[in-house]
């Protein structure tokens, strides 16, 4: 049976997605890599952090990566269906150092360990809050609950080159049976719908569900960084720290300090 699609908040959208997302997204390899990111990261930067915060921590992998580096871990996520399944993940690992919480970027500072030292904001989690006000008190915050020289980095898609194309089809996969297609929908607001496509192969059954984004750009997020405090805000065009190119990279990568 198809559902009619909607517009759903991000929490209900990635609660829908949450049995199916480590297998649609690659858990294993995903938690591995993250863990050469943040390790990378600490590196470029010369700074160690004891305490982080993961924010839009879905099923876990950047929390997860940042505790067996040997950091306090906290992740927060929206979906209690995605916490659900990262504490799962988290029965796996040894000791008491990492936890998931039903909660946002407006709660990092509620949340977070004592000495907080870095914050991670990865896989496109920002621009759900399509309210430009709300991010930018956010942001604020965050900068606020970090230690003086805290790190925090934030990964969303590189929509100056989206908005520049206009191209409608994001991906096209199929993992154990099932195949995903992401598409957008470019509003006249601004804003984007993304959309998910899921159905089982062979048989026709499938399922769409959507959710609105706002589409930040680089000098935008720059400028919302340096509005809240933050310096020696840096652009990078991957998770491998490359060079930001505006027409060409997939991602933006920004790192900044408290």
């Amino acid at each position: 049976m198809a559902s009619q699609p909607d517009n759903l908040s991000p929490a209900d959208f990635y609660d829908a997605l949450a049995d199916g997302y480590d297998a649609m997204t690659g858990f294993a390899a995903r938690t591995a890599r993250a863990e050469r990111f943040v390790a990378d990261l600490l590196r470029l930067r010369g700074y160690s952090a004891q305490a982080a915060v993961d924010v839009g921590s879905g099923t876990g992998a950047y929390t997860l990566a940042m505790a067996r580096l040997g950091m306090s871990a906290v992740g927060l996520d929206p979906s209690p269906e995605m916490v659900h399944q990262a504490r799962r993940h988290a029965e796996r690992l040894p000791g008491d150092h990492v936890r998931f919480v039903q909660a946002g970027l407006a709660d990092v500072a509620a949340e977070a360990p004592e000495a907080l030292g870095l914050v991670v904001c990865m896989g496109n989690t920002l621009p759900h809050i399509t309210d430009t006000r709300i991010l930018q008190d956010n942001l604020a915050d965050v900068r606020k609950a970090l230690i003086p020289g805290g790190l925090l980095a934030v990964q969303v898609l590189n929509y100056d080159r989206i908005l520049a194309e206009q191209e409608r089809i994001v991906s096209i996969d199929t993992q154990g049976g099932e195949s995903f297609v992401r598409f957008y929908d470019f509003l006249p607001d601004g804003l984007i719908r993304f959309n998910l496509l899921r159905f089982t192969t062979g048989n026709g059954d499938h399922h769409l569900t959507s959710v609105l984004l706002h589409p930040y750009r680089q000098a935008e997020l720059m400028t919302m960084l340096a509005t809240a405090g933050f310096r020696g805000i840096v652009a990078y065009g991957s998770l491998d720290f490359a060079p930001f190119d505006p027409t060409g990279s997939d991602t933006l990568l920004l790192v900044a300090a408290a």
